[in-house]
């Protein structure tokens, strides 16, 4: 089902870009932008699903499912290099910044996701340590961070540390 609306939806793009040639102003970007930003709107929509399975199989399951950690790097790796394309056009259209900066976190996410269930995965499929032996487990720490930024002011984030795993 799915899939047939994601061909009706990738149709109704394509006839909706002007076909006839007109002298198009400056400001307003080419129909060829406006077909690859649904496209990667597909991506980014499709990243969010796999971001929430996978992290939903890493918080049920001991072992993760290899689906949802194969889909995960790939629409991790689909945003990242259409993050990087729109970070690159932010000259030319002023909206691209904005879009290029949403995908590459939800690459992020779903890289950083798929690697902690494959190390789970490859966790979960070794041996039982020997007698004796403690194992260190996977530790998430969040820190709230402030520092200055380069305008003077205040820069204020989240940190995120990942180990053991």
């Amino acid at each position: 089902m799915t899939k047939k609306i994601f061909v009706a939806v990738m149709v109704a793009a394509l006839l909706f870009i002007p076909t006839e040639s007109r002298a198009e102003s400056p400001a307003e970007p080419p129909a060829w932008f406006f077909a690859l930003q649904l496209g990667q709107a597909a991506a980014m929509a499709g990243s969010v699903v796999t971001g929430i399975g996978t992290g939903v199989s890493i918080g049920v399951h001991e072992r993760p499912s290899r689906g949802w950690l194969i889909s995960s790097y790939v629409l991790g790796g689909l945003n990242l290099a259409g993050g990087i394309a729109n970070l690159a056009m932010h000259e030319e259209f002023e909206w691209s910044m904005a879009m290029g900066a949403a995908q590459l976190t939800a690459a992020s996410l779903n890289i950083i996701l798929s690697s902690v269930a494959l190390a789970r995965r490859g966790r979960a499929a070794e041996l039982p340590p020997p007698a004796g032996v403690e194992v260190a487990g996977m530790n998430l720490s969040v820190s709230p961070l402030v520092a200055p930024s380069v305008a003077g002011g205040p820069a204020v984030g989240m940190g995120l540390q990942l180990t053991g795993w």
